[in-house]
Protein backbone atom coordinates (compact mmCIF):
# COMPACT_ATOMS: atom_id res chain seq x y z
CA UNK A 1 0.00 0.00 0.00
CA UNK A 2 1.21 3.64 -0.35
CA UNK A 3 2.84 5.50 2.29
CA UNK A 4 0.11 7.65 2.99
CA UNK A 5 -3.58 6.87 2.58
CA UNK A 6 -4.54 9.27 0.27
CA UNK A 7 -8.05 9.93 -1.17
CA UNK A 8 -8.41 6.62 -2.61
CA UNK A 9 -11.41 4.56 -2.13
CA UNK A 10 -12.30 0.71 -2.42
CA UNK A 11 -12.47 -0.30 -6.18
CA UNK A 12 -16.20 -0.70 -6.98
CA UNK A 13 -16.37 0.04 -10.34
CA UNK A 14 -18.71 2.75 -9.43
CA UNK A 15 -17.19 5.35 -11.66
CA UNK A 16 -14.23 5.34 -14.11
CA UNK A 17 -11.08 6.61 -11.63
CA UNK A 18 -12.16 3.36 -9.69
CA UNK A 19 -12.33 1.33 -12.95
CA UNK A 20 -9.35 2.78 -14.01
CA UNK A 21 -7.76 2.06 -11.18
CA UNK A 22 -8.82 -1.69 -10.95
CA UNK A 23 -8.09 -2.10 -14.37
CA UNK A 24 -4.27 -1.08 -13.06
CA UNK A 25 -4.28 -3.75 -10.22
CA UNK A 26 -4.65 -6.35 -12.43
CA UNK A 27 -1.47 -5.15 -14.27
CA UNK A 28 -2.94 -3.09 -17.86
CA UNK A 29 -1.26 -0.31 -18.94
CA UNK A 30 -2.45 3.31 -18.79
CA UNK A 31 -3.08 3.60 -22.25
CA UNK A 32 -5.20 0.66 -22.86
CA UNK A 33 -6.91 0.81 -18.95
CA UNK A 34 -7.56 4.51 -20.27
CA UNK A 35 -9.36 3.71 -23.35
CA UNK A 36 -11.85 1.40 -22.01
CA UNK A 37 -13.08 3.53 -19.13
CA UNK A 38 -13.31 7.25 -20.34
CA UNK A 39 -14.22 9.13 -23.36
CA UNK A 40 -11.11 10.88 -25.15
CA UNK A 41 -11.96 14.02 -23.72
CA UNK A 42 -12.31 13.09 -20.18
CA UNK A 43 -9.75 10.93 -20.36
CA UNK A 44 -6.94 14.08 -18.37
CA UNK A 45 -9.75 14.26 -15.97
CA UNK A 46 -10.21 10.59 -14.68
CA UNK A 47 -5.95 10.77 -14.38
CA UNK A 48 -5.79 13.88 -12.62
CA UNK A 49 -8.80 12.69 -10.24
CA UNK A 50 -6.80 9.00 -9.63
CA UNK A 51 -3.44 11.79 -8.91
CA UNK A 52 -5.72 13.13 -6.47
CA UNK A 53 -6.67 10.26 -5.03
CA UNK A 54 -3.49 8.37 -4.23
CA UNK A 55 -1.41 10.83 -4.00
CA UNK A 56 -2.75 13.97 -1.65
CA UNK A 57 -1.85 13.98 2.18
CA UNK A 58 -4.87 13.44 3.47
CA UNK A 59 -7.44 15.95 4.49
CA UNK A 60 -9.73 18.41 3.36
CA UNK A 61 -8.95 19.21 -0.12
CA UNK A 62 -8.99 22.91 -1.91
CA UNK A 63 -9.15 22.74 -6.02
CA UNK A 64 -7.69 25.13 -8.70
CA UNK A 65 -8.04 24.87 -12.24
CA UNK A 66 -6.63 26.50 -15.02
CA UNK A 67 -7.42 26.52 -18.75
CA UNK A 68 -9.95 26.26 -21.22
CA UNK A 69 -13.07 25.15 -23.26
CA UNK A 70 -14.06 21.55 -22.33
CA UNK A 71 -10.79 20.48 -20.38
CA UNK A 72 -11.00 22.48 -18.01
CA UNK A 73 -15.09 21.93 -17.62
CA UNK A 74 -13.96 18.00 -17.52
CA UNK A 75 -11.90 18.51 -14.85
CA UNK A 76 -14.22 20.73 -12.71
CA UNK A 77 -16.86 17.84 -13.29
CA UNK A 78 -14.34 15.36 -11.98
CA UNK A 79 -13.54 17.47 -9.18
CA UNK A 80 -17.02 17.63 -8.15
CA UNK A 81 -17.68 13.94 -9.05
CA UNK A 82 -14.13 12.05 -8.16
CA UNK A 83 -12.33 13.97 -5.21
CA UNK A 84 -13.63 13.27 -1.97
CA UNK A 85 -13.48 15.99 0.34
CA UNK A 86 -13.25 18.71 -1.74
CA UNK A 87 -14.02 21.93 -0.15
CA UNK A 88 -13.32 24.34 -2.69
CA UNK A 89 -12.80 24.80 -6.27
CA UNK A 90 -10.89 28.04 -8.01
CA UNK A 91 -10.98 28.41 -11.64
CA UNK A 92 -9.02 30.54 -13.95
CA UNK A 93 -11.33 30.36 -17.40
CA UNK A 94 -9.00 31.74 -20.16
CA UNK A 95 -11.72 31.70 -22.66
CA UNK A 96 -13.64 34.04 -20.85
CA UNK A 97 -16.91 31.38 -21.68
CA UNK A 98 -19.24 30.88 -18.37
CA UNK A 99 -19.54 27.62 -16.76
CA UNK A 100 -22.42 25.88 -17.59
CA UNK A 101 -25.55 26.31 -15.17
CA UNK A 102 -25.52 22.45 -14.23
CA UNK A 103 -22.00 22.17 -13.55
CA UNK A 104 -22.21 25.20 -11.10
CA UNK A 105 -25.02 23.00 -9.78
CA UNK A 106 -23.34 19.92 -9.55
CA UNK A 107 -20.80 21.91 -7.77
CA UNK A 108 -23.09 23.25 -5.00
CA UNK A 109 -25.13 20.33 -4.71
CA UNK A 110 -21.93 18.45 -3.25
CA UNK A 111 -21.03 21.20 -1.29
CA UNK A 112 -18.15 22.78 -2.89
CA UNK A 113 -17.69 26.85 -2.78
CA UNK A 114 -16.55 27.91 -6.66
CA UNK A 115 -14.88 31.23 -7.18
CA UNK A 116 -13.44 32.62 -10.90
CA UNK A 117 -10.56 34.25 -10.85
CA UNK A 118 -8.71 37.18 -12.56
CA UNK A 119 -5.32 35.83 -12.74
CA UNK A 120 -4.11 31.94 -12.35
CA UNK A 121 -1.91 33.13 -9.20
CA UNK A 122 -5.22 33.64 -7.35
CA UNK A 123 -6.59 30.23 -8.61
CA UNK A 124 -3.76 28.40 -7.52
CA UNK A 125 -2.58 30.64 -4.31
CA UNK A 126 -3.17 28.45 -1.79
CA UNK A 127 -4.97 25.19 -3.23
CA UNK A 128 -3.77 21.63 -2.72
CA UNK A 129 -5.04 20.15 -5.99
CA UNK A 130 -3.90 22.33 -9.14
CA UNK A 131 -4.81 20.80 -12.67
CA UNK A 132 -3.37 22.68 -15.55
CA UNK A 133 -5.15 22.43 -18.72
CA UNK A 134 -3.34 25.51 -20.45
CA UNK A 135 -0.96 27.63 -18.81
CA UNK A 136 -1.09 31.36 -18.19
CA UNK A 137 -0.55 34.23 -16.49
CA UNK A 138 3.26 32.90 -15.57
CA UNK A 139 4.11 36.65 -13.61
CA UNK A 140 1.30 35.46 -11.12
CA UNK A 141 2.18 32.26 -9.70
CA UNK A 142 3.45 31.72 -6.76
CA UNK A 143 6.48 30.35 -5.74
CA UNK A 144 5.67 27.63 -3.45
CA UNK A 145 2.69 25.39 -3.01
CA UNK A 146 1.20 24.05 0.29
CA UNK A 147 3.06 20.79 1.80
CA UNK A 148 0.65 17.54 0.87
CA UNK A 149 -0.18 19.49 -2.93
CA UNK A 150 -0.22 17.99 -5.93
CA UNK A 151 0.43 19.73 -9.07
CA UNK A 152 -1.16 17.75 -12.52
CA UNK A 153 0.24 19.00 -15.61
CA UNK A 154 -2.56 17.77 -18.12
CA UNK A 155 -1.14 20.82 -21.29
CA UNK A 156 0.69 17.84 -23.00
CA UNK A 157 3.68 20.62 -22.82
CA UNK A 158 6.05 21.57 -20.70
CA UNK A 159 5.72 23.86 -18.01
CA UNK A 160 8.42 26.53 -17.01
CA UNK A 161 11.01 25.41 -14.78
CA UNK A 162 9.76 28.33 -12.13
CA UNK A 163 6.22 26.35 -11.79
CA UNK A 164 7.69 22.93 -11.63
CA UNK A 165 10.91 23.65 -9.11
CA UNK A 166 8.26 23.86 -6.49
CA UNK A 167 7.84 19.98 -6.86
CA UNK A 168 9.82 17.71 -4.01
CA UNK A 169 9.15 14.51 -6.78
CA UNK A 170 7.61 13.93 -10.03
CA UNK A 171 5.72 11.15 -11.54
CA UNK A 172 3.82 10.32 -14.70
CA UNK A 173 0.88 8.05 -15.93
CA UNK A 174 2.95 5.98 -17.89
CA UNK A 175 6.94 5.53 -17.89
CA UNK A 176 6.50 3.54 -21.35
CA UNK A 177 6.21 7.35 -22.82
CA UNK A 178 8.71 8.62 -20.85
CA UNK A 179 11.93 10.15 -23.36
CA UNK A 180 15.10 10.15 -22.03
CA UNK A 181 16.18 13.35 -19.71
CA UNK A 182 14.79 15.84 -17.49
CA UNK A 183 13.84 15.36 -14.15
CA UNK A 184 14.11 12.02 -12.50
CA UNK A 185 10.81 10.52 -12.33
CA UNK A 186 9.66 8.34 -9.29
CA UNK A 187 6.97 6.03 -10.83
CA UNK A 188 3.72 6.15 -13.20
CA UNK A 189 0.25 5.97 -11.56
CA UNK A 190 0.24 2.41 -12.35
CA UNK A 191 3.10 1.67 -10.12
CA UNK A 192 1.23 4.01 -7.29
CA UNK A 193 -2.09 2.23 -7.87
CA UNK A 194 -0.42 -1.46 -7.13
CA UNK A 195 1.99 -0.29 -4.43
CA UNK A 196 5.02 -1.24 -6.21
CA UNK A 197 5.70 2.69 -5.46
CA UNK A 198 5.07 3.92 -2.02
CA UNK A 199 3.87 7.03 -3.83
CA UNK A 200 3.72 10.09 -1.27
CA UNK A 201 5.98 9.37 1.76
CA UNK A 202 6.17 12.90 3.31
CA UNK A 203 2.59 15.09 4.24
CA UNK A 204 5.21 17.60 3.16
CA UNK A 205 6.30 16.94 -0.08
CA UNK A 206 4.15 18.82 -3.70
CA UNK A 207 4.28 16.09 -5.95
CA UNK A 208 4.42 16.95 -10.00
CA UNK A 209 2.37 14.55 -12.00
CA UNK A 210 2.71 15.05 -15.22
CA UNK A 211 0.25 13.60 -17.91
CA UNK A 212 2.23 12.08 -21.08
CA UNK A 213 -0.63 10.48 -22.86
CA UNK A 214 -1.94 14.43 -23.22
CA UNK A 215 1.19 15.04 -25.05
CA UNK A 216 1.29 12.59 -27.65
CA UNK A 217 0.91 13.68 -31.27
CA UNK A 218 -0.13 11.43 -34.43
CA UNK A 219 2.72 10.24 -36.55
CA UNK A 220 4.95 7.97 -37.31
CA UNK A 221 6.21 5.39 -34.93
CA UNK A 222 8.79 5.51 -32.16
CA UNK A 223 12.38 5.13 -33.95
CA UNK A 224 13.93 3.55 -30.14
CA UNK A 225 12.36 1.88 -27.08
CA UNK A 226 12.47 4.47 -24.35
CA UNK A 227 14.91 3.88 -22.31
CA UNK A 228 12.59 3.50 -19.23
CA UNK A 229 10.60 1.18 -21.23
CA UNK A 230 13.43 -1.02 -21.13
CA UNK A 231 13.70 -0.79 -17.40
CA UNK A 232 10.18 -1.75 -16.92
CA UNK A 233 10.68 -4.56 -18.50
CA UNK A 234 13.49 -5.49 -16.48
CA UNK A 235 11.81 -4.42 -13.44
CA UNK A 236 8.75 -6.82 -14.00
CA UNK A 237 11.33 -9.51 -15.06
CA UNK A 238 13.09 -9.70 -11.54
CA UNK A 239 10.25 -9.35 -9.41
CA UNK A 240 8.06 -12.09 -11.63
CA UNK A 241 11.29 -15.00 -11.89
CA UNK A 242 14.13 -13.54 -10.45
CA UNK A 243 14.02 -12.12 -7.14
CA UNK A 244 17.44 -12.63 -6.25
CA UNK A 245 18.65 -10.28 -8.92
CA UNK A 246 18.12 -6.21 -9.43
CA UNK A 247 16.91 -4.72 -12.72
CA UNK A 248 20.50 -3.16 -13.00
CA UNK A 249 21.69 -6.94 -12.82
CA UNK A 250 19.87 -8.27 -16.09
CA UNK A 251 22.15 -7.99 -18.74
CA UNK A 252 19.32 -6.52 -21.63
CA UNK A 253 20.55 -9.45 -23.83
CA UNK A 254 20.61 -12.71 -21.49
CA UNK A 255 18.75 -15.10 -23.18
CA UNK A 256 16.06 -15.40 -20.47
CA UNK A 257 14.52 -19.24 -21.57
CA UNK A 258 18.05 -20.44 -22.20
CA UNK A 259 19.35 -19.73 -19.14
CA UNK A 260 16.03 -20.54 -17.09
CA UNK A 261 15.00 -17.56 -15.90
CA UNK A 262 11.54 -17.79 -17.11
CA UNK A 263 10.14 -21.26 -18.18
CA UNK A 264 7.05 -22.08 -20.62
CA UNK A 265 4.39 -20.79 -18.16
CA UNK A 266 6.17 -18.48 -17.45
CA UNK A 267 6.26 -17.37 -21.04
CA UNK A 268 2.95 -16.79 -21.47
CA UNK A 269 2.94 -14.67 -18.32
CA UNK A 270 5.47 -12.41 -20.17
CA UNK A 271 3.44 -12.05 -22.84
CA UNK A 272 0.20 -11.35 -21.33
CA UNK A 273 1.96 -8.74 -19.15
CA UNK A 274 3.16 -7.01 -22.32
CA UNK A 275 -0.07 -7.16 -24.43
CA UNK A 276 -1.64 -5.65 -21.32
CA UNK A 277 0.94 -2.84 -20.20
CA UNK A 278 1.68 -1.65 -23.59
CA UNK A 279 -2.06 -2.46 -25.21
CA UNK A 280 -0.95 -5.11 -28.12
CA UNK A 281 -3.40 -7.43 -28.91
CA UNK A 282 -0.90 -10.38 -28.58
CA UNK A 283 -4.15 -13.02 -29.08
CA UNK A 284 -4.21 -11.63 -32.67
CA UNK A 285 -0.40 -11.71 -33.46
CA UNK A 286 1.97 -14.83 -34.38
CA UNK A 287 3.96 -14.95 -31.60
CA UNK A 288 7.53 -17.34 -31.26
CA UNK A 289 9.71 -17.91 -28.00
CA UNK A 290 12.29 -15.79 -29.90
CA UNK A 291 10.84 -12.73 -29.49
CA UNK A 292 10.06 -12.96 -25.82
CA UNK A 293 14.05 -14.50 -25.40
CA UNK A 294 15.29 -11.29 -24.03
CA UNK A 295 14.98 -8.01 -23.08
CA UNK A 296 16.14 -7.01 -25.80
CA UNK A 297 13.85 -8.82 -28.09
CA UNK A 298 11.47 -8.08 -25.98
CA UNK A 299 11.70 -4.37 -26.86
CA UNK A 300 12.32 -5.48 -30.51
CA UNK A 301 8.31 -6.87 -30.53
CA UNK A 302 6.87 -3.74 -28.85
CA UNK A 303 8.78 -1.39 -31.64
CA UNK A 304 7.51 -3.74 -34.20
CA UNK A 305 3.98 -3.49 -32.76
CA UNK A 306 4.07 -0.15 -32.34
CA UNK A 307 4.21 0.20 -36.23
CA UNK A 308 1.00 -1.59 -36.82
CA UNK A 309 -0.79 1.11 -34.48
Amino acid sequence: MNGFPGHHRRHDGADPVDALAERLMTGGGVEAALSSVAAPEHRAAVLAALSARYLLAPGVVTASVVGAGRAVRAQLDAVARHVPGTSHVAVRLLDGEPLDRDLVDRLRRTGIGLSVTATAGEAVFGATLVVVTDFADPDTWPTHLPGGSVLVNATGDDLPPAVTRVADLVFVDDLGLLRPGGRPVEADLRQVVTGECAGRTSADHVLLVELLTEGRQPGPPLEGLPVSTENEIKRFVVTSFAPDLTPDQLPSDLDLLDNGVVDSLGLLRLIAWVGERYGIPVEERDISPAQFSSVEAIGAFIRESRSFV
